[in-house]
Order: structure tokens, then C-alpha cells, then sequence
């Protein structure tokens, strides 16, 4: 390190054996960390000087001291929150991206702070990870046209099977700009369907990236198949801004492993003609995403 304020990640691997609905949380034991200045860039003066193991400094006449090795943490440290694992049914951060359809201005690639030629905010500079992100315009001017007449166009995932997943959600990063009167929108369609509802809409000028999660529980598309979601764009003609960039998108639930329904009372029939050795026999179904176990435990009641 060098002298004087110093910034670094710490990052961690998450073990392989870990499942969905894990918690991970992470905390660093005391003394674990092993810092060491670089006292080769540090100009030595009156005011700035090693001795043994320290450097010295004064600053408005009072002497500080900093150790040129040292083992930090103090104590054991454990940053607030954790995080919870969950499935995700498809994720894209646009490095290597296939199935998309897209319209008009949309475009997969790098983003070069293009736009806000006439207002709003420039796109980012760079993605959230790797080099590409989805996004209007990323390469001509960095605005998107000035379209009238209602003109929409879009940017659309491939078709999803979310059959064995629920309690689904829609996350991305999201870097947009949109003038107040255009229409900024994210839709989805399920069953193939060409008809798309709108699940978002937006008036925003971003300067940064930002972390979003839709909760997608109230467009009953849980346990869905032939699922899909646009990115729309529709401008009113007035003046241009930079529109959408989008990274690192995924849609994550819950995976349905167990689910098994009794379908039908095989055994014993309704009447009074049976005795004590009658057996219960029952058809089910597994509408699990799993086969189920050999044997499958059932309870039952007379009343």
C-alpha cells in the first residue's frame, strides 16, 4: 500500500456445496489481514521518516505514527446483512448474449458514455461486468431517435420455461434516461403469447448504475412456460435522450422440488362391505421439477 488513505475489496468464494435458500454471510477474524507499505514511493524528509518498523509523520506540528507491516483487522469484523441464494431461471450479462430480438435503436455491446447530445445524461462508461451491456443506441450518437406517431420498439429475452419455479422476480442493473412524455416500459408475455403486459414504467434520469428487483408475484406467472420480457421504448418526438442500458439480467424464484398431490382414492371404495384388511391405495402426481422418492409417505383419516 501506499502511504496515506487506501481502498481495496475484500471477496470471497461462496462454497460449492452451497444450495438454494443458504445463507451467506461472511466475517474476517482479527489479525488475518496482512498490509505492508511501500516506503520505495514515500519521499523521506524531516516531516516524514521511518524508524524500525514505523513511519513517522507530523502534520500541524504533532507527530503520527504508521506501521510499515501490520495485521489488520484489530478484532474480528463482521459486515452487516447477508444474502440469501437463490435460483435463477436465466442469467445474461450480454458478454456472449444469443436468442434476443431486437428493434429500432437496441443493440448488444460496449458502452461508450454516449448521449445527452441535447439533454438528460450520457450513457455509463462501462458495464457492471465484462465489457457489453443491452442498451439503445450504444454506438451512433448514444441518443434515441426522435420517433412519432406512437412508434415503439424493443428489445426482447428469449423464451423462458419457469414451469417448476415461483415467487419469481425480475433484477437487473439499470442505467436509463427518458424525457418525461416518452415511454419507457418493461412488459412481459407468457405462453408464447405475442400480447405483453406492462409490469414497469419509467420517467427517470439516471447518472450511475442502480440495482433493481420487480416483484413479478402479482402477474401470475408463476409455474408459467414460454415466458418472455421486453424492454420498450416509445419516444413522443420532442428532444432525444439516451434511453436504456440494462446488465446483468436474471430472473430468480424459488425451484419447486417437492409437490406431489393426491389425484385420486384407488382404494378402499365407499360402502360398508370392506374389513380390517382393506389397503388405501391413491393415484398422485408430481408437479415437482425433481422425480420423486421411492417411497412416498401418506397419511389418511376416517371420519
Amino acid at each position: 500500500m501506499e502511504f496515506g488513505k487506501n481502498y481495496f475489496w475484500i471477496t470471497v468464494d461462496v462454497d460449492s456445496a452451497a444450495v438454494e435458500n443458504n445463507i451467506v454471510d461472511m466475517s474476517i477474524d482479527a489479525q488475518k489481514i496482512k498490509t505492508r507499505l511501500d516506503t520505495s514511493v514515500i519521499n523521506f524528509n524531516q516531516n516524514i521518516y521511518p524508524v524500525g518498523n514505523n513511519v513517522y509523520y507530523i502534520v500541524d506540528g504533532v507527530t503520527n505514527v504508521a506501521p510499515i507491516e501490520n495485521n489488520i483487522p484489530s478484532t474480528e469484523r463482521s459486515p452487516v446483512g447477508a444474502a440469501t441464494i437463490l435460483t435463477s431461471v436465466i442469467f445474461e450479462d450480454f458478454e456472449d448474449a444469443t436468442g434476443w430480438t431486437l428493434t429500432g435503436d437496441f443493440e448488444i455491446g460496449m458502452p461508450q458514455g454516449l448521449g445527452a447530445n441535447v439533454v438528460g445524461n450520457p450513457d455509463p462508461t462501462s458495464a457492471i461486468s465484462g465489457n457489453k451491456v443491452l442498451g439503445s443506441d450504444l454506438s451512433v450518437n448514444g441518443d434515441y431517435p426522435d420517433f412519432t406517431n406512437d412508434t415503439i420498439y424493443w428489445a426482447q429475452s428469449p423464451s423462458m420455461d419457469l414451469t417448476y419455479f415461483r415467487s419469481l422476480y425480475l433484477v437487473h442493473y439499470r442505467w436509463l434516461n427518458t424525457q418525461s412524455f416518452d415511454s419507457a416500459k418493461i412488459a412481459i408475455s407468457v405462453n408464447g403469447s405475442e400480447h405483453f403486459k406492462n409490469i414497469k414504467k419509467y420517467a427517470i434520469n439516471d447518472l450511475f448504475w442502480n440495482w433493481e428487483e420487480i416483484d413479478l408475484s402479482s402477474f401470475n406467472i408463476d409455474r408459467s412456460n414460454g415466458v418472455s420480457v421486453r424492454y420498450k421504448l416509445s419516444p413522443d418526438g420532442d428532444a432525444p435522450y439516451s434511453g436504456w442500458n440494462i446488465d446483468n439480467f436474471a430472473i430468480i424464484g424459488d425451484f419447486i422440488s417437492k409437490d406431489i398431490t393426491v389425484r385420486q382414492m384407488v382404494s378402499p371404495k365407499p360402502g360398508c362391505i370392506g374389513d380390517d384388511k382393506d389397503s388405501v391405495s391413491v393415484w398422485v402426481r408430481n408437479y415437482a421439477g425433481i422425480p420423486t422418492p421411492d417411497t412416498i409417505p401418506i397419511t389418511y383419516s376416517f371420519y
